[in-house]
């Protein structure tokens, strides 16, 4: 049966059908794309998951039938085409493009337990921050230090930025044998998420609060006579 990292517990695992498959045809285009959803159980924690493909009419995979009590065989047949939740890791709005790859990295290495590759891409998404905004020049600690002086990020940010530096550099320079704690990768990776939703997340909400705010208060003035 299907296999991946899951959303909840991080384990790479098996998938198994649980309960029946909900099988519905799209009226908007008289039936061609069908969407095909049922609940999987993770063999490792338990916890259901949403399992989810489209069939399109033509496809190999149109002409599988579902058979009552054969849902693994079918699912076998068809695949699984997207999962909730997934294991990318929290949305966070207004990334470009390269930190919101490094970042996706980032949080999957985590939940796979991949505990070093996690810090090191944690390490990759802060550079690939400070470049995002023009810093491109010096070491990492420079880097971060001009995000500071530039107001892109708070003394406490300035702080966490630097923890996740002095913890991913000995690898980042080939010290591989240097020990990694769970509990090292899982406090990287979520002062990563802070750092992010400071630098992008919260200015991008802000403006757009802020734009919907003077929408509002020029609407609300009376026209001159």
């Amino acid at each position: 049966m299907a296999s991946r990292v899951c959303g909840y517990c991080g384990v790479h695992a098996h998938f198994t059908p649980a309960g029946e498959t909900s099988v519905v045809h799209d009226e908007e285009t008289e039936g061609a794309i069908i969407y095909v959803q049922a609940a999987f159980s993770c063999a490792a924690c338990k916890l259901l998951s949403l399992g989810s493909t489209d069939i399109f009419a033509g496809s190999s995979e149109w002409a599988y039938e579902l058979v009552a009590g054969e849902e693994v065989k079918y699912w076998s047949a068809i695949g699984v085409e997207s999962w909730l939740p997934d294991n990318g890791g929290p949305k966070i709005a207004n990334l470009p493009a390269t930190v919101q790859k490094a970042s996706e990295e980032a949080f999957k290495s985590f939940k796979a337990g991949q505990h070093m590759a996690a810090i090191l891409m944690a390490r990759t998404t802060i550079e690939a921050t400070a470049k995002a905004h023009g810093i491109d020049k010096g070491t990492l600690a420079s880097k971060i230090k001009k995000m500071h002086d530039q107001h892109l990020i708070l003394v406490s940010t300035k702080t966490a930025a630097d923890a996740i530096r002095d913890f991913g550099n000995d690898m980042a320079h080939g010290d591989l044998d240097v020990a990694v704690a769970w509990s090292d990768a899982r406090d990287c990776v979520q002062l990563m998420e802070l750092i992010l939703r400071e630098v992008f997340e919260l200015p991008h909400l802000a403006s757009q609060l802020e734009a919907r705010a003077a929408k509002r208060k020029a609407q609300s003035v009376p026209a001159e006579q």
